[in-house]
């Protein structure tokens, strides 16, 4: 199984050309971030309830439907297509509408955005509809969760999963939202603001993918396989080894230095004693490693770690 990482889409042409990738002879997970616009808008209604501006708020949702009309008709052809679409969307912001009408003064923005992520994986499906590319949605609330510490409480998210995917159905794509989940209180919530990737690094893990591919840029797909080197910060690379998800059974992980020749490939543990004992306040870190492979010593001097993910 593959997981592929969207994010920072801006339009229907970018979508389309993101999307190309995506095969049907393998089965494979969509991690989806909310499109841009969808994002700005909802965030501007967020701002306009806020202030308890009810008039100005509807005024932005229906400029909101129209913006959401905009990316069907540049996505799909068949107007029967169009017009289911349009009808489930509606539903979302029906939601939105009744939800800011009727408890304007406690409605979270966490609610708003979460309407904005299906949103966003609807028309995406019907999309892919359209180009015969079976799919199916996964709302993540109803398997993705944060513990009371805000790191992904993994045993109930594995459980969970495999709940789910009992009666899911056989189709090669399924879909599901980038960073949205429920937190300890069950209330609709997302996960802190520490990269995508990492997101859909748990989404890897707890669905036991064998790859994960994530768009950094809008022209070039990065990260294929696991057996790949990449650059994350500190900050990324401790709360992936806090969480537990590089003990829980799907990867191994090594780390060298970003300057170092040599992949030394030893253990999460490695990882986070190299975190811990050289990060400062300044952000950066200056150590000399001893090379695992060839024994040659070199000196890191960088504020970003490589890590090396492997399946096994």
């Amino acid at each position: 199984m593959k997981v592929y990482n969207l994010e920072n889409i801006k339009s229907a042409a970018e979508l389309k050309h993101r999307t190309e990738v995506i095969s049907m002879n393998e089965r494979s997970i969509i991690v989806l971030d909310t499109f841009t616009g969808i994002a700005q808008k909802l965030q501007a209604v967020s701002i306009s309830l806020f202030h308890l501006d009810i008039e100005k708020v509807m005024n932005q949702l229906q400029d909101f439907e129209n913006d959401c009309g905009n990316w069907l008709d540049n996505l799909l052809s068949s107007e029967m297509q169009k017009a289911e679409a349009a009808k489930e969307i509606k539903v979302h912001i029906d939601q939105i509408s009744r939800l800011c009408n009727e408890n304007p003064n406690i409605i979270d923005d966490h609610e708003i955005m979460a309407h904005g992520a299906m949103i966003s994986s609807l028309i995406l499906s019907h999309y892919l509809e359209e180009c015969t590319k079976k799919n199916f949605i996964l709302n993540s609330c109803h398997f993705m969760r944060l513990g009371l510490d805000r790191k992904p409480d993994i045993k109930y998210v594995k459980k969970n999963v495999e709940e789910l995917m009992k009666a899911c159905p056989d189709v090669p794509i399924l879909i599901t939202q980038s960073r949205l989940c429920k937190n300890a209180y069950d209330e609709v919530d997302f996960f802190p603001q520490i990269g995508n990737e990492y997101y859909a690094t748990v989404i890897g893990a707890v669905f036991h993918a064998d790859e994960i591919i994530t768009s950094l840029h809008s022209d070039e797909i990065c990260f294929r396989g696991m057996e790949h080197t990449r650059t994350l910060t500190y900050g990324e690379a401790e709360n992936f080894i806090d969480s537990g998800i590089a003990s829980s059974g799907m990867y191994s992980a090594g780390a060298h230095c970003r300057y170092g020749h040599c992949l030394d490939k030893n253990t999460g543990r490695y990882i986070t004693d190299i975190i811990r004992k050289n990060r400062n306040k300044s952000k950066s870190c200056c150590f000399t490693q001893r090379c695992g492979l060839c024994q040659t010593s070199f000196v890191g001097d960088s504020y970003f770690l490589s890590i090396y993910w492997k399946s096994i």
